[in-house]
């Protein structure tokens, strides 16, 4: 299972600004996963698959990107704002690969699902 923890930076209530707890998304879904043994497949709106895996997340109109390896439990946390901010608007910015150039999603042979 994979856990999505997000942290708020907050300069306007603390002092000195520090990250905030926000949400927590158990059992996540990505909005698109390329794993590693599908040849460059991308699936839409997926569950873990099994293996290493490189996934996109839409997050507050940017994308959380990233990889993931191994198996077993897993914590992910995104950083809004801030110092350790890893919200991009170009998800091929953040090193997730190419992306179509009006709608943000990854560049791929099309979703199969």
């Amino acid at each position: 299972m994979i856990t999505i923890e997000r942290q708020i930076w907050d300069e306007e209530n603390e002092d000195p600004p520090k990250y905030v707890d926000g949400s927590t998304t158990e059992d996540a879904t990505f909005s698109f996963v390329r794993p590693g043994y599908a040849g460059g497949a991308l699936f839409c709106d997926a569950k873990r698959p099994a293996g290493s895996f490189d996934f996109w997340i839409a997050e507050s109109g940017g994308w959380f990107t990233g990889s993931v390896s191994g198996s077993g439990s897993q914590t992910l946390t995104i950083f809004y704002g801030g110092p350790s901010n890893n919200i991009v608007e170009d998800a091929g910015a953040a090193g997730g690969g190419d992306r179509h150039a009006q709608g943000g999603e990854p560049r791929g042979s099309g979703c199969r699902n």
